[in-house]
Parts: structure tokens; C-alpha cells; sequence
């Protein structure tokens, strides 16, 4: 778990090229707590954000701050297609 957060806070601090296909699935903290969601880049196979929650309301925001997402790649969760319909 600690990896995957210093990669993704390495990440931050670099200019980004604009997303096409992300992928989303979620990741757990304190498994059986706490969960997230994880946002990678499947073109250039990085993740590029991690979400606080697991809801819909948190990934539809995050979806509509970036327009320029073609394709959605997600599990088959309720929750993770209820964010994408936005």
C-alpha cells in the first residue's frame, strides 16, 4: 500500500498528457473499513488518483473535472456505473 501511494505522489508532481481511458476499481486502506477508489491510466498503465470513497457522487465529480475521458473501464459494481452516467 505505502508503493503504490509514493508512486502516485511522485506522479502529482509532473506535468500529466490528458487522459483518454482510465480505468476504475476500488482499493482498500483498512481492509473490511475503509475504501477508495483508484483511477489509473490504461494507455500509459499508471494510476493517477485515489479517491477518498467508493460512491458515485465522489467518481461523477472527479469524471466531470476531466472532459477530455473517452472510455471508462470499470468493474461491475452499481456504484462505479452510477458515477460513470454523469
Amino acid at each position: 500500500g505505502d508503493t503504490l501511494l509514493r508512486r502516485i505522489d511522485c506522479l502529482a508532481s509532473k506535468p500529466t498528457p490528458p487522459l483518454h481511458v482510465v480505468g476504475v476499481d476500488d482499493w482498500a486502506l483498512r481492509k473490511g473499513q475503509q475504501y477508495g477508489t483508484l483511477i489509473c491510466d490504461l494507455e500509459r498503465k499508471c494510476p493517477v488518483a485515489i479517491l477518498p470513497t467508493r460512491s458515485a457522487e465522489v467518481l461523477a465529480r472527479w469524471l466531470i473535472l476531466h472532459p477530455e475521458i473517452e472510455i471508462v473501464s470499470r468493474d461491475r459494481g452499481g456504484e462505479y456505473a452510477k458515477g460513470c452516467a454523469c
